[in-house]
């Protein structure tokens, strides 16, 4: 065999299966040494193989025929039964192997490594991730497939993760007060409050899940061109002295995603011996949290900073120009700022107009602005509209829309939900992403990360929105007794 690569490959996998039941047999040893004179492995093909990582050496092997990948899948299942029997993650990797060359029928996939740095997933955890953001597009919105599926993964051994689940489980536990207390428990370092947390696990997705968790705090860059998938959790390895963390991601069958899991899971049950399940008997109420397995993990990964802060900034009238992160000159009422970078958000004054009196409401009251009643009779919110849009515009009074007609508030919302949505650069949209629940509107942002910029004796100041003139002048607004009693 000439491929060096090929064979530093081989010194990889092999070496990582060996490890990973943290058992080392002299059997194992007699057994890698039979594996490496087979293929011609050296000393420097395994000094190498350590400078690699396992995905890495699992792409050099799915690009060799077949013959040769089923050649070597035999080899990697004698070597797991070399010390006696085929441990639970010898098995996932020796599955993972085969979809991932393509020799199996349970799916195909792909492994991914990634530096470990503290990622707190488990290798008990089935994950389904997915790009669409509809929760509704999900096939696990369906309540008994998601039942029978979630049977099928708790028989192997697995917790089901389906992130929208996590945030239902969020909303109903209604203990506010206890939930901040362990996100302080948790984190004591967090640099957001606990509200705007406990608002953001209400409001994940499995999209937001991935994009603002896995890909941008976990630096977990998955390939999913064909989401929906299923994420599992390897192990670890080694890669020149630095600890890696192994995953498999298989791509789910969308019409057959019941019987495709329970082929891979039973070729999984049969390749092992009896795996003991462990089930909580530790019941959850009014006074208690369950703080375990992936709920665990996510309030772990949530709670991480990030490098620098999301700002959401108003730009007053006089005050709209400034330089994006490319040095172009922009202007805008609204824009997002991120350390020295800045991008405009929204254009048009009357869009900016409501998506600051959202932010206001939001910082008046967390629960946001009422959509149901107060725009129905919207007086004390249309003159906080206006308020806020004589700030912004160099037009009258008579260019700003009546906001208490839904014919008119409905496209104002639907462009600013667009607009965030397409930008890819706004990488953790739920932060300033208009949301929504039981007829209110409101912004998860912390309301210290909005700041409104505003011109004083010829010079541009700067002020966080509740100690801004703005701020006070939009709330000074009050409710006529007409409005008091509707409300």
């Amino acid at each position: 065999m000439e491929n060096i690569k090929l064979k530093s490959a081989i010194s990889r996998i092999m070496s990582d299966l060996v490890k990973l039941d943290d058992l080392i047999t002299a059997s194992e040893l007699e057994f890698l040494d039979d594996v490496y004179r087979k293929y011609g492995v050296t000393d420097q093909d395994r000094k190498m193989g350590f400078y690699m990582t396992l995905s890495e050496a699992i792409d050099i092997m799915s690009g060799q025929p077949q013959k040769f990948c089923r050649e070597f899948y035999a080899l990697m299942e004698e070597g797991s039964k070399a010390d006696g029997l085929c441990s639970r993650p010898e098995a996932l990797l020796l599955l993972s192997f085969a979809c991932s060359c393509g020799i199996s029928d349970k799916g195909k996939g792909r492994v991914y490594s990634f530096e470990s740095k503290g990622i707190p997933l488990h290798r008990d955890q089935l994950i389904y991730v997915s790009r669409e953001d509809r929760v509704d597009y999900s096939p696990l919105s369906d309540g008994e497939l998601y039942e029978d599926i979630n049977n099928i993964a708790r028989l192997a051994g697995f917790e089901l993760v389906y992130v929208p689940r996590i945030a239902r489980h969020f909303n109903t536990y209604d203990n506010t007060e206890i939930l901040r207390k362990v996100l302080t428990l948790v984190r004591p370092t967090l640099d957001r409050s606990e509200d705007e947390l406990i608002r953001q696990l209400r409001a994940m997705t499995s999209y937001k899940f991935y994009t603002t968790i896995l890909e941008r705090r976990m630096k977990m860059s998955l390939d999913l061109t064909d989401s929906p998938c299923w994420l599992i959790k390897l192990g670890g390895s080694q890669v020149a002295g630095v600890e890696y963390s192994n995953f498999f991601l298989l791509n789910i069958d969308w019409n057959h995603m019941k019987r495709q899991l329970k082929h891979f899971m039973s070729e999984l049950l049969v390749m092992q011996p009896e795996h003991m399940v462990a089930v909580s008997t530790v019941e959850e109420d009014a006074n208690n949290f369950r703080y375990g397995g992936f709920i665990k993990s996510i309030l772990d990964m949530i709670s991480l900073g990030t490098e620098d802060r999301w700002d959401i900034v108003i730009r007053l009238r006089g005050c709209k120009v400034f330089h994006d992160g490319d040095g172009k000159e922009q202007r805008a009422a609204v824009t997002i700022r991120r350390g020295e970078e800045e991008w405009p958000l929204i254009v048009p004054d009357r869009d900016a107009a409501f998506y600051i009196l959202v932010l206001c409401a939001t910082a008046e009251n967390p629960s946001g602005v009422l959509l149901h009643k107060e725009l129905e009779h919207g007086s004390r919110t249309q003159r906080q509209y206006e308020e806020i849009y004589r700030n912004l515009s160099v037009r009258d009074e008579s260019g700003c829309p009546d906001i208490c007609f839904s014919e008119t508030r409905r496209p104002i919302k639907s462009r600013i939900i667009k607009l965030i949505q397409k930008h890819d650069y706004l990488t953790e949209k739920d932060l300033y992403q208009l949301s929504a629940s039981q007829h209110r509107l409101f912004v998860v942002l912390n309301p210290s990360n909005v700041v409104v910029c505003s011109k004083q004796d010829k010079k541009v100041i700067e002020r966080p929105l509740k100690e801004s003139v703005l701020y006070s002048s939009v709330t000074a607004i009050t409710c006529t007794k007409q409005e008091e009693l509707t409300l």
